[in-house]
């Protein structure tokens, strides 16, 4: 990451201001995400616009049980995952012991089965 922490300041204007600095975005988000602070990687990666980025993400949410990492993905990239992958991330939270992610996970499978039919 950079030298020294973003102000909240900081962030919101690169974040939520006019111009984009891509470059800028991905080399923070690559930042946070090696100090597994994937949520805010996720934001500076979909203000970069690397949806390659989000999608390892995505990748890595499902493979530690994350339920709200997962639901942030789907926001960023426009589009929900199919019910094999909650369920997926289902059985990850389970054996990694994340209760409330696999409550979330098996009511994302419950909505999009009944989404479905």
């Amino acid at each position: 990451m950079a030298n020294k922490e973003l102000s909240a300041g900081e962030k919101s204007e690169l974040l939520y201001g006019d111009s984009v600095n891509a470059d800028l975005c991905n080399q923070l988000a690559d930042g946070y995400a090696a100090a597994q602070r994937f949520c805010e990687a996720a934001d500076f990666y979909n203000r970069a616009g690397n949806s390659d980025a989000l999608r390892k993400l995505a990748d890595l949410a499902v493979t530690e049980g994350d339920a709200f990492l997962l639901k942030q993905m789907e926001r960023a990239l426009g589009s929900p995952f199919d019910v094999d992958r909650w369920r997926a991330l289902a059985e990850a939270a389970q054996a990694n012991g994340k209760t409330s992610h696999v409550d979330t996970a098996r009511q994302r499978c419950d909505d999009t089965d009944t989404d479905d039919e």
